[in-house]
């Protein structure tokens, strides 16, 4: 069986691992020139972690991840601990993985990592997917067609595959909004904060970790 998934982060990587250890032959298409570190921070809890383990990938991603050892829930207005609760070794113990916190570029790289390199279809963008009852294309910038039994679409929140595929599916704006920065750890170490936290408040929290 062959397989191409669209789009080469988190998500593509992953599918394209999983359905290798399936024995699908899989190609992946990216349109970015090549892999670079974007994003932030992201927090794998156990449930994700056992993943990885099962991919083959939960040691390249744990060696620069932190591991806290627990989550705070503080009061926004004087940093009153409303409750904790017991990650690090308990999380492990109850849970049978890890619960981390990385950088999303860790991550993504040691998914990359994992998937070889002839596999991957840098530089390359999808502009049409079609089927018959024989096989699914997908048509590239070039006007090049690759042919599989299957296409995933990985390609994010404005997925032009997931167009193609579905229609018109236009994702609407929640009224929530998400700020994240990222700060050197050094520049924040005279703070005392606890290693993971979440301040509550009105109509609004704030995550560190």
């Amino acid at each position: 069986m062959r397989a191409i998934v669209v789009g080469a982060g988190i998500g593509g990587l992953a599918a394209a691992l999983n359905l290798r250890r399936a024995g699908v032959d899989v190609t992946l298409v990216e349109q970015a020139r090549r892999f670079s570190e974007i994003g932030a921070g992201i927090q794998l809890a156990p449930n994700a972690t056992r993943e990885l383990r099962r991919l083959g990938v939960l040691d390249p991603v744990a060696a620069p991840a932190a591991h806290p050892p627990h989550v705070s829930f503080l009061t926004w207005s004087d940093g009153s601990e409303i409750c904790r609760y017991a990650l690090g070794r308990e999380a492990e113990e109850e849970f049978g993985a890890p619960y981390l916190v990385v950088h999303r570029a860790d991550l993504h790289g040691a998914l990359a990592a994992a998937v070889p390199p002839a596999a991957v279809r840098l530089d390359t963008t999808v502009v049409a997917i079609d089927q018959d009852d024989r096989a699914a294309r997908v048509t590239t910038a070039t006007g090049e067609r690759l042919e599989a039994d299957l296409v995933v679409a990985a390609d994010g929140i404005r997925s032009a595959a997931r167009q193609w595929l579905f229609g018109e599916d236009t994702a609407v704006f929640s009224g929530t909004a998400a700020y994240r920065a990222l700060l050197p750890a050094g520049e924040v170490a005279d703070l005392g904060l606890p290693p993971l936290a979440v301040w509550l408040g009105p109509d609004r929290h704030f995550v560190h970790y």
